[in-house]
Order: C-alpha cells, then structure tokens, then sequence
C-alpha cells in the first residue's frame, strides 16, 4: 500500500514596485557612477601622456648620454695622441722666442706660433675635462651655498657682459619628481630650436671663441650625480636652464661614475 504525499504550493513572491521617487535616486545614482567613471577616464589618459612624455625624455637623455659618452672616449684619444707633440712645438716655439728677441718680425711670428700652440692646448685640456671619468662622492650641502659660489664665481664675467642678476637663490623652485630643481632664468630672446638640439653637443658653440665644451661637460658632471639638465623657453620671453639632481638620502648612495 503507497501512501502519496501532497505538498502545499508557496505563494507567488510579491515583486517590489518602484516609486518614481526610486527611481529617481536610481537614476542619480547612474549618473553619479558614470560621472566618477569618465573622470577617472580622463585622468588616466592624462597620466599616459605624461608618463610616455617623461618616457621619451629618459629615452632622449639616455641617447645623449650615450652619444656623450662615445663622443668622449674618442676624443680623449685623441687628445692624448695630440698632446705630446703639442708639447715640443710649444717648447720649440718658445725657443724661437728667446732666439729671436732682436728681430722684430721674426719674433711676431714665433709669438703667433706661441699664440696657436696655447689655444690648441685649451682645447686638448678641455677635452681631457670632457671625457675623463667623473667619480662623484656625495656629501650634503645647502644649495643657496652653491648658488652664491657660482654667482661669486662668474661675477666679473657677468660684470663685463652688462648682466643684471635678480633674486639670485631665489629662483629655484624646489623639488619635482623628487628631483631638486636648481634654475636659471632670464628674459632674452630665449633660444632657437636648432641651438636647443645641439647645445649639449661637443664642439658645438654660438660664440666667434670657445671650445664649444662648456655644456657638455656640464652635462657630464650632472649626469654622474644621477641628474639631467632642461632646457626650454618661457613662455613671457626667455629661456629656463634646470639641474635636476637626485636628494641625498639619509644613507649615501655608492660612488657614481660617468664611465
């Protein structure tokens, strides 16, 4: 004999009916989500920007320094194939000096001669600067010190070029990507693109003299402090030189080398 078991059916659930004051919130609360989406949104896209423009930049200095480096190691070679010979024709040249003190037009030209060999010997001693292996220790040190020591330092220069100095320490304006920032600005004509591509280049100058290694040696130097230099144009007229150098942390990094 089976026994049949019977089972009571549930009620139907009741489904809750949305007021118009529901959905209303419903539909703020979309747009407030969509909202808080598309700001994210572009705040992302803005930081792919910056971080491929910071990107590109590393990539350009890194080919420069690269190029520098190249650029230095052949040059010291040549330098010192240069300097030993540059030696005896200065020590002949002056020997031609003392020979000649009686005759005037002779001795014009052995002091031009005298006159070629120092100049030759400035390049080659740049060059040396240029391309020797920079060891850096770093030590801690305030950086308006170091600011009025370069200005103590070019006064007479800037003296004689009728340069107005203003607000001195004053112009750097602090850290950026945990770099300190040490600044120098002016209001000149600012610098053409072609000059601003090339001026870190050895050999490269604007100037009737010089060597055309100031700036890459400048270069070297920051570079073995783990810094870069920037250059561009102000926007009100004038251009903006940076040294971006990495602080010292409270334990010193090991020795840096630009080789």
């Amino acid at each position: 004999m089976s026994t049949m078991t019977t089972s009571t059916p549930k009620p139907p659930t009741e489904v809750p009916t949305l007021g118009i004051d529901d959905l209303r919130q419903l539909m703020r609360s979309v747009n407030e989500t969509t909202e808080r989406l598309e700001h994210t949104h572009i705040a992302l896209q803005q930081e792919v920007v910056r971080l491929k423009g910071e990107l590109a930049e590393a990539n350009v200095q890194l080919h420069r320094s690269r190029s520098l480096a190249a650029l230095g190691e052949m040059a010291a070679g040549i330098a010192h194939e240069v300097r030993n010979p540059l030696a005896s024709i200065g020590l002949y040249a002056q020997m031609l000096v003392e020979d000649l003190a009686d005759r005037p037009e002779g001795l014009r030209l052995a002091g031009r001669i005298t006159t070629a060999v120092q100049r030759i010997d400035t390049i080659v001693r740049d060059i040396l600067r240029f391309a020797r292996d920079t060891t850096v220790h770093p030590q801690r040190v305030r950086a308006a010190q170091l600011i009025d020591q370069a200005l103590e330092s070019c006064r007479t220069v800037l003296a004689d070029a009728d340069v107005a100095i203003v607000g001195g320490h004053r112009l750097p304006r602090g850290g950026r990507a945990e770099c300190i920032v040490l600044g120098v600005q002016d209001s000149g004509p600012g610098i053409s693109p072609e000059v601003l591509e090339r001026m870190f280049n050895p050999f490269f100058t604007t100037r009737r003299t010089g060597t055309g290694l100031g700036l890459a040696i400048v270069h070297r130097i920051v570079e073995a402090h783990g810094g870069h230099v920037a250059v561009s144009n102000r926007t009100a007229g004038g251009a903006v030189v940076e040294l971006c150098l990495p602080p010292l942390t409270a334990s010193p990094p090991e020795a840096r080398s630009t080789q």
